[in-house]
């Protein structure tokens, strides 16, 4: 909703459903938000913006 709010469309997370090396991205950024670091996180939340 804060990305509706600021003039994009809601985040699309179809490339997090993507595999890398047999894992789930998404569970991969999840994980690595846990230790700290938050890079695929914020890779997948960019990569589905869209301004409407």
């Amino acid at each position: 909703m804060i990305a509706t709010y600021n003039g994009y469309e809601y985040i699309d997370y179809s490339n997090a459903l993507f595999h890398e090396q047999g894992e789930n991205l998404f569970i991969l950024a999840s994980i690595d938000c846990l230790v700290g670091n938050n890079n695929r996180m914020f890779n997948i939340i960019f990569d589905g913006l869209k301004k409407s």
